[in-house]
C-alpha cells in the first residue's frame, strides 16, 4: 500500500543492536527503557538502533525521512528510510542503526518521521549522565 504521507506507527524500540536472522527471527540486543544512562556528556555511543513498528493494513509511503531532535532543539538528519513492501501482514518493521551516535547533552531526544511537509514524533527517550549499572 502506498500514497499516505507517513506510516501509522504503533511503537518504537531503542537498543544497542538489531540482527535479522536467516530463520526469520529478529535479535534485539541491549533494549533500553525510556532512559539511557551514559558515563559522560558530551560523549559518543558506538551505535544506537531503533526498531519502528507500523500498521501495514493502512496505506503508507515507500520512502520518508527520520530526524533526531536533540535537547537543544537542533535536528539531525535526514536519515532516508525505505519501507518494506508487505502483503498479508498486519505490521511492518523498520530497523535503523546510527553509527556512531553522538550524545551532546542530557535531556529528551525525539525520533521524528518527516515526509512532504508532514512531521510526526515516532518515539522519545531521555539521556542521563550517571554510573552505568553493572
Amino acid at each position: 500500500m502506498t500514497s499516505k504521507l507517513l506510516p501509522r506507527f504503533k511503537y518504537g524500540l531503542v537498543c544497542d543492536e538489531i540482527r535479522e536472522e536467516k530463520s526469520n527471527k529478529t535479535l534485539i540486543v541491549g533494549l533500553y527503557g525510556s532512559k539511557i544512562i551514559v558515563p559522560g556528556v558530551p560523549g559518543i555511543m558506538a551505535k544506537l538502533c531503533f526498531r519502528l513498528c507500523f500498521d501495514a493494513t493502512r496505506a503508507y509511503p515507500e520512502n520518508f525521512d527520520l530526524m533526531i531532535r536533540r535537547p537543544d532543539g537542533k535536528v539531525e538528519g535526514p536519515f532516508p528510510v525505505k519501507t518494506p513492501r508487505l502483503e498479508d501482514e498486519d505490521e511492518g518493521y523498520i530497523n535503523i542503526s546510527l553509527v556512531p551516535f553522538p550524545v551532546g547533552a542530557e535531556g529528551p531526544y525525539e525520533v521524528l518521521a518527516r515526509n512532504e511537509g508532514q512531521e510526526a514524533k515516532v518515539l522519545s527517550f531521555r539521556v542521563v549522565k550517571g554510573a552505568i549499572p553493572a
